[in-house]
């Protein structure tokens, strides 16, 4: 059995102190740690997403695939579902402008959730635990949107600034760049020890885009607000995921200084014209998050 790089394996035991077992399916053991002082560390939250950091990591040592055969959701219409859920990036989104209208949006939003939940069975325990952290803050944000009287008010405050679809194209084309810098990593590079950094980078650029063109987009309507609005719906689904696996690159600062070579490259695909994906890059986070189990 390939074991994972010592560089791995030496940063977790000293920065997470873990030492990782041979044998992957019993995924890791505590070296002379109780769980009270691991409760001290962590909160409960990340302690369940270091597991999940580090079945990650050993489960490209599985050969077997991780999806049934017979999943009753297909991997493309559950892109389709995420690229409606993820809102930017679908320039056919239905924006409500009342309380009725919500309503017909937040049914909409319900049946995409499902639709991703559905997909998340399909697979083995690890991937669907995977998908399961991202839908656990997706259900969240749709409480928020259309549960909540004083969310669903912040909402459609926040919608009043998109009036034209031709003026949000420099917001999507945000999402679009992060679907191809993601789809770039996965298809260029094949060491998680490359390619984890450069996701992180990758995800810093899509956030610093969408804040920057969605506070353009909103300056005379609703204000800078509906930019942190959009964008930590979009951050909520992966931020817990990246805070675990980012390590060095946890700013785009730190990518300038850390990953110089890698940030360029990512640079240069944000400054080209991309045309529409009609894919969903947190979909695409997804699949990258599982696809050793593959």
């Amino acid at each position: 059995m390939v074991s994972l790089p010592f560089e791995l394996k030496n940063w977790l035991h000293k920065k997470l102190n873990i030492i990782l077992i041979p044998e992957c399916r019993s995924k890791f053991s505590y070296s002379n740690i109780s769980r009270k002082n691991l409760m001290r560390k962590f909160a409960y939250s990340k302690m369940i997403l270091l597991t999940i950091f580090t079945f990650l990591l050993c489960i490209q040592l599985d050969s077997v695939s991780a999806q049934r055969k017979d999943c009753p959701v297909s991997t493309r219409q559950a892109d389709r579902c995420a690229r409606k859920l993820m809102f930017e990036g679908d320039r056919d989104r239905y924006i409500p402008r009342d309380e009725k209208e919500l309503d017909a949006h937040c049914k909409i939003m319900a049946d995409n959730v499902k639709c991703i939940e559905r997909h998340s069975r399909c697979y083995k325990p690890f991937a669907k635990q995977v998908f399961n952290t991202a839908l656990h803050h997706l259900k969240k944000a749709y409480k928020k949107r259309c549960v909540a009287g004083e969310g669903r008010k912040e909402f459609l405050y926040h919608m009043g600034c998109i009036r034209d679809e031709k003026k949000s194209e420099p917001a999507h084309q945000c999402s679009d760049k992060w679907t191809v810098m993601i789809k770039s990593i996965s298809r260029n590079m094949s060491d998680p020890l490359t390619q984890f950094p450069n996701f992180c980078c990758s995800f810093h650029l899509f956030r610093e885009c969408l804040l920057e063109k969605v506070t353009e987009l909103c300056k005379d309507s609703t204000g800078p607000g509906t930019a942190k609005y959009i964008e930590s719906t979009i951050s909520d689904a992966v931020i817990e995921f990246m805070d675990l696996a980012c390590n060095r690159h946890q700013s785009k600062e730190q990518c300038m200084n850390n990953l110089p070579q890698g940030m360029a490259r990512l640079q240069r695909i944000m400054n080209k014209n991309i045309p529409p994906q009609n894919s969903s890059p947190l979909f695409h986070f997804l699949q990258f998050a599982i696809k050793y189990d593959q």
